[in-house]
Parts: C-alpha cells; structure tokens; sequence
C-alpha cells in the first residue's frame, strides 16, 4: 500500500508546488502582496483606535442530563482573541476595496478576517473575465467582512450576528458619532432579511450599505475590525452586540418566564418529536415552529425565556437576548457535538445543560445535518426535577 501511494503522493507534492509557483507569479504581476493575520494587525498597529482584549475563561464540565456518567463536554480552557479597530486615512489614494471585501494598501492584501482565498479567487477570474462594477465615492468607508458567503462555511445568522453585527457594533462604540452615522457599509452581502433588518437599527439608509461584489468605493477613510475565534467570540464584543440590541429593541415591560421548545424544520431534526412535544406539553412549554422572525420578534422570544430546549442549531445566537439565569437545554446527536452556545451561555451568566440519546461515539464533522433521536424515559425524569412545585 506503501509503495502504491507514493507516486500519488508524489504528483499531489508537485502539483502543489506548480500551483504556488503560478499563485507567486500571479501576485508579482499584480503586485499584490498577502497578509497574514498577524502581518496584518502589525501592519496597521499605528492606526489602531480602540481594543478589547482578550477573554480566558474556564469551563466547566458538562455531563449529559440523563446520565450523569455520561460526559459530553470536559474542562475547557475558551480562550478569545483581541478585537481591534482601525482607522486608515487614505491621503495618498493607494488603498482599494475588492469585491471579496478586502482591503488592499500599498499592494498589500488585509487579512482581517479568516483567509485570503477569495481574494485570490478574485484575481484569477479577473486576470480572464474582467468583472465592471459601479462607482461610489464617500468620506468614510466601513468594510466589516472579507469573506464571500456560500451557506456551508460562512453565510448563516450566526455568522452575521457573531462577525459582522458585533463588529460594527465595535466601530461604532469607537467613532465619533457622525462619522458613523455617515460612513457607507461595504462588504459581500448576506442579502437576508435579518441583515437588512440589523443595519436599519444602525441608521444606515438603503444607499449607504454596498455590496462590495458590484460596487467600486473610493474612500477617504477606511475603517477595518478583526474577526477572531469563530467558537469562542470575544465577551466585550457579545456584550456591546447586546446593549445595542436592547437600546434599539427593549425588552418587554413585563419578563414572561416562559418555557419554549425551539423547533428545526431542516436539517438536524428529532425525528421523534411528535412524543417529544407531548412530554413538553405536560410542563407548560410553548412550541416555537421553525419559521421566519423578524429582529424584533426573535428577541423578544428569547428574552422573555426562562427555560430554552431545542435541538443544536443557529437559532441559540439569540441567547444573547436573554436575561442572566435563563436555561438553555442542548439536544445533540451522537455525532455532532459543538460547544460554542455552551461558551455563550457561560460569557452571557446563563444556565446551560446537555443531551444526547445513546453512548459517546466519535465526533464528525461530516455528521453536522445527522438528525436527531431522544427517550422520552430520560428526559421526564429531568423536567420533573426541574419543574417541580413550579406552576
């Protein structure tokens, strides 16, 4: 087998080397120079406006509810990466704006976000198809994101909430008042209702959100922020997400306490849940259907909560709407273990609890759409401990 795969192995090395070989050239002949995302935050150090630094928060173990044995998350050390700020004058007009929302100056290609893939994506296709796009002209530019979207990788509520949301919530807290309120948002566009929904509560007009893909900026300024753990988001960053939220949407004048069951239409769904709905019935839960939600609906959804079920999915970004002390219960399929809302909750004061059916198997990164199968004899003895006494 040994023998067998090596020249694979081999034409696999030379290949690669071929393609970096043409990716070098490609970039002398634009110029262009990439970045690292350490480079890069050296790169703009002295034009850095504001910083959150980072987060080292210990976590607790999390045993599965119904079997105590059972561990579906061990000791966990979350560690966060600083969040930066960055206002970068333009006054020599060497710095541009790409469709992929990168920011290039000097020749030199920003990597604030994750990758630099999509740049060089860019490059290729406009080195045979050149791409025309419209022109715009503002003082002060706003590029939160760098990253195309395509619903696997990046692309989901999550995402926006967690990488784009937050950190205009982050320029804002660090720009005088009126350059934010007059700077014009470009970057490649989600083009989802909650997207538009979100840069309305900022004040952003219809004109002054660009997207990047079809649009030329020219700036005066830029201003640029840094995405960091894509698990372990920065607590400063949740919190001023957060406080802008209630600012925009404030809670109702009365909490409600209620106890909801989310439901998933799509992929990840229990597959017993007529029984499940049944059981959850008995102790005054409200079954939420998976359907479309306005901004202001979602939240208010989730901060009049007391007690959160539903099975591992994006929807939990809204934990971050919910009062300190409110609970939120994980169903999980054996396969397909994340503990980025077990973080969230810790970060935000929340109770947080877990479950699977069945025993531990090996994690699976392939398993993300597995659906999802619970006992109803293992989760009653639970809710009744939880609810007893309690009308």
């Amino acid at each position: 087998m040994i023998t067998t795969l090596q020249p694979i192995q081999a034409v696999s090395s030379a290949l690669r080397n071929v393609l970096k070989h043409q990716i070098k050239e490609l970039l002398q002949w634009f110029g262009a120079n990439l970045l690292t995302k350490q480079r890069t935050e050296a790169y703009l150090d002295q034009h850095q406006i504001a910083v959150h630094q980072h987060d080292i928060i210990q976590l607790h173990p999390v045993v599965d509810i119904a079997d105590p044995g059972k561990t579906i998350f061990g000791t966990t050390k979350a560690i966060t990466t600083r969040s930066y700020v960055w206002r970068y004058e333009n006054i020599d007009r060497q710095a541009s704006l790409h469709r992929s929302g990168h920011v290039v100056i000097q020749g030199h290609v920003l990597c604030t976000d994750y990758n630099n893939r999509d740049f060089l994506t860019d490059l290729v296709t406009d080195f045979f198809w050149h791409t025309q796009r419209t022109n715009l002209q503002t003082p002060t530019l706003l590029a939160p994101w760098s990253q195309y979207t395509n619903g696997v990788v990046f692309g989901g509520y999550y995402d926006f909430m967690l990488l784009i949301a937050a950190k205009l919530c982050r320029m804002k807290n660090a720009l005088p008042e009126s350059q934010f309120t007059g700077a014009v948002v470009a970057y490649p566009l989600f083009n989802t209702q909650y997207e538009r929904e979100f840069l309305a509560l900022m004040g952003f007009s219809p004109e002054q959100v660009v997207d990047s893909q079809h649009t030329t900026v020219q700036f005066d300024r830029c201003i640029l922020g840094n995405s960091g753990d894509w698990t372990y988001p920065n607590v400063t960053d949740m919190l001023q997400l957060r406080q802008f939220m209630r600012s925009k949407i404030p809670p109702l004048p009365v909490r409600q306490h209620n106890r909801i069951y989310i439901r998933r239409a799509g992929r990840r769904r229990v597959l017993n849940e007529d029984a499940l709905m049944a059981l959850l019935t008995k102790y005054d839960f409200t079954i939420v259907d998976d359907q479309p939600r306005t901004l202001a609906e979602q939240f208010h959804l989730y901060n009049g909560a007391s007690f959160i079920m539903g099975p591992h999915g994006a929807s939990f970004t809204n934990i971050l709407w919910c009062e300190p002390g409110t609970h939120l219960l994980e169903l999980f399929s054996p396969r397909y273990v994340r503990d980025y809302f077990r973080y969230m909750a810790h970060a935000l004061g929340l109770h947080y609890s877990a479950y699977f059916h069945g025993p531990s198997i090996p994690d699976n990164d392939r398993a993300i759409a597995d659906d999802i199968t619970v006992s109803i004899a293992e989760l009653e003895p639970y809710l009744a401990a939880c609810f007893a006494g309690k009308a």
